[in-house]
């Protein structure tokens, strides 16, 4: 696996597809400029990925290399996110990506039904 960022997302996705069977939905977050001006994405600091299960089930992925700190904007969203009781993940590798689901109860104790 590389060290940028992406591929550390690429492999994240594949592992959790193959595991869990989620839909991964991938998040942009900021501005861009486009003709005639600018488009506001998803709010700055949002998770990269959010990762829909089975049951209802969600939980925001934050990819980044391993020697990746997450910006004061990604550290207040995932405040943020957690206080409204969802699930946000840290992860540079499947090691921290499984380790983040493990407190996640709803994944730890049973399989999904397609």
């Amino acid at each position: 696996m590389g060290t940028d960022e992406n591929a550390v997302q690429r492999d994240l996705i594949r592992h959790a597809q193959e595991m869990f069977n989620v839909l991964a939905i991938r998040i942009n977050s900021g501005r861009v400029k486009v003709r005639g001006g600018w488009m506001t994405l998803a709010p700055i600091g949002t998770p990269d990925l959010l990762f829909v299960l089975f049951g209802g089930r969600c939980c925001w992925l934050e990819c980044k290399t391993p020697a990746g700190k997450l910006s004061t904007d990604q550290a207040r969203m995932h405040a943020e996110l957690r206080r409204r009781g969802h699930v946000v993940i840290v992860a540079s590798s499947r090691a921290e990506f499984l380790a983040g689901l493990a407190t996640y109860e709803s994944v730890q104790t049973g399989g999904y039904d397609d």
